[in-house]
């Protein structure tokens, strides 16, 4: 059988001297950037994401609520400002090998164009496909093959 201990409120607060904190309100903390305490976690985070070179990857863990995804989050959206845009790419049918797909570089600002043009053709094609299959011409061929 188990016994039932009850803690006292003061058994279970934890006094902070005040004196020991670096701010004199939590406004002060809202100037802080970082991940508080894991001065080498944002080192090493600052230094994964600087390598130029394929193959290198971050894994970040730990307890939630420390807010190491927000920290990781909001520093590649920085960094991603201070990048220029990638190229946009784009994988087009290959109708003389299917399974070798073409690759289609687009700048971003042509991406947007690019959608806009291949949207305008598809409807154009779901216009035109209708009447064409209708047309009597394609249904005499159709019933003499």
């Amino acid at each position: 059988m188990t016994k039932n201990t009850q803690l006292t409120a003061a058994q279970v607060t934890q006094h902070i001297d005040i004196n020991a904190l670096n701010f004199e309100t939590t406004a002060n903390l809202e100037t802080f950037h970082g991940v508080l305490g894991q001065d080498r976690a944002v080192n090493a985070i600052q230094f994964g994401v600087a390598m130029q070179r394929p193959g290198y990857n971050i894994f970040v863990m730990g307890d939630t609520g420390t807010g190491r995804s927000s920290y990781v989050r909001d520093y590649l959206k920085s960094e991603a400002k201070r990048q220029p845009t990638p190229d946009i790419w784009c994988y087009m049918n290959n109708f003389k090998n299917p399974r070798e797909p073409r690759a289609l570089a687009l700048l971003p600002n042509e991406a947007s164009e690019f959608r806009k043009l291949i949207n305008e053709l598809i409807d154009q094609l779901l216009a035109t496909f209708p009447a064409a299959l209708e047309h009597p011409a394609y249904q005499q061929k159709k019933v003499s093959n």
